[in-house]
């Protein structure tokens, strides 16, 4: 009897259920391990997909075990805080095919500070930047400049919270309290940013990239665009995302090689630093009129899918991606470029009241008519904060879900996800989701 094909998705959210839905669209693939995964991973699926709510992402040698035991064909270390705890390396160390970064390389993400200052060491175009260590010598700097609008970073993983925009030196110097004032060694750095801005002062445009490298070659992914801010209109709180839509209308084919340019010297260039990176990387990238022309600078780097991003892109790549992913872990990426459907998407985050705050009032609170949404022509739902108990559902986090809708135009993929997301209700009205996912672009306070 042949061994089974098993794929370990290593994450619990929107975007490791995607990634785990993908993969078991290969017919080579048997089955999925999520670790930790979630409750609504294995609706729907004609093939099993196993959770282990009892691991955490971090949890390496208790992961390496279970993949190894399980002789795992393939692990993909999804997950920001696994990377930064140096599974990718663990995995490999056990014999196991891993796609993913190991620590070294993605300190490009969850080090602010490394990524900067990797950034003017390899002439990547970025915002002009100072590293403060501690809080006294950040004060300092905004204290004896003149004073232009800020964004001030922790150095550190902070799930989307960790960065401040600020548009005066009292804003500045909150943001540094804030940021600063830790008890982790990680954090211990701030990074502060100048805020961009073009000819009269506009605002860019902002875009997530992404790219997908053996640690040699490289072959872009797709492009999309991000919806950070809590409410409708950019504004509010920064968030995890709160929807994500694909094509980005910004994007032309001179941007695309551009990207593609910076994302190979940054895997050229980690390489030389001892970093070889393998996996998905994710750029942050805007687009500035400035001096008469547009200019493109790079905000942050991801190792890893961006969320809710990942929901569009993923979808549209045509290719076997268990297969496409074996290459990676191989070393021996494919040579042809990935293909994609051209379909549109939008995905609409559905999160509990009080997102990203306190959202503790809407946590056990029942959630009634996901199984009308999913009945959606052209809909997809993707769970991450949800629990399901004798076939109901109920809120169990921050982020409960993801409405995700494809059409040939944004217009239809937009009209389809509200359709599904309008059959929706959490129990005393502790559903909040933005009404403008999907709409044109327009100039944002961004999140940056």
């Amino acid at each position: 009897m042949p061994r089974e094909n098993i794929v370990a998705v290593i994450d619990k959210g929107g975007r490791g259920a995607v990634l785990a839905s993908k993969y078991l669209q290969s017919p080579d693939v048997d089955r999925i391990i999520a670790i930790p995964g979630n409750d609504m991973m294995a609706q729907g699926k004609e093939k099993p997909v196993e959770t282990y709510p009892m691991l955490r992402t971090t949890d390496v040698n208790e992961i390496a075990d279970l993949c190894r035991s399980r002789n795992v064909a393939l692990a993909d270390v999804s997950s920001s805080k696994a990377v930064r705890a140096g599974l990718a390396d663990a995995l490999r160390a056990n014999g196991v095919a891993t796609v993913g970064p190991g620590m070294r390389a993605g300190e490009i993400e969850w080090s602010k500070a490394f990524a900067r200052e990797f950034g003017k060491r390899h002439m990547i175009p970025q915002p002009e930047f100072y590293i403060a260590v501690g809080i006294p010598p950040a004060m300092r700097y905004v204290d004896t400049r003149a004073f232009r609008p800020l964004f001030i970073k922790a150095d550190g993983l902070m799930g989307g919270s960790g960065s401040i925009g600020a548009l005066t030196i009292e804003e500045a110097r909150i943001a540094i309290k804030k940021l600063g004032w830790t008890k982790s060694p990680l954090h211990k750095k701030v990074v502060i940013e100048e805020w961009l801005t073009g000819d009269g002062m506009i605002t860019g445009e902002e875009f997530s990239a992404f790219a997908m490298s053996d640690g040699r070659d490289v072959q872009l992914l797709g492009f999309a665009q991000d919806y950070n801010k809590a409410e409708s209109g950019e504004r509010g709180s920064n968030t995890g995302g709160m929807g994500a839509s694909t094509p980005h209308s910004a994007i032309t084919p001179a941007i695309e090689e551009y990207t593609t340019i910076l994302f190979d010297r940054a895997i050229r260039c980690l390489k030389k630093e001892g970093r070889k990176y393998n996996g998905v990387l994710y750029m942050g990238g805007m687009l500035v009129h400035k001096d008469g022309e547009l200019r493109l600078y790079v905000l942050e780097w991801n190792a890893r899918w961006g969320e809710p991003e990942a929901q569009v892109v993923v979808p549209g790549i045509i290719d076997d991606y268990f297969r496409l992913n074996m290459g990676v872990a191989r070393g021996e990426i494919t040579s042809h470029r990935i293909a994609n459907d051209g379909k549109a998407r939008v995905a609409v985050t559905a999160a509990a009241r009080g997102y990203p705050e306190d959202y503790s009032k809407a946590i056990g609170k029942e959630i009634v008519g996901l199984d009308r949404a999913a009945k959606v022509d052209g809909v997809t739902i993707f769970g991450a904060g949800v629990k399901i108990e004798n076939g109901r559902y109920y809120a169990n986090g921050g982020r409960l879900f993801y409405v995700v809708a494809e059409d040939w135009n944004t217009n239809g993929a937009r009209e389809r996800a509200y359709a599904a997301m309008s059959e929706i209700q959490v129990e005393d009205n502790n559903l909040h989701f933005r009404d403008d996912i999907g709409m044109p672009h327009m100039d944002r306070i961004l999140r940056h």
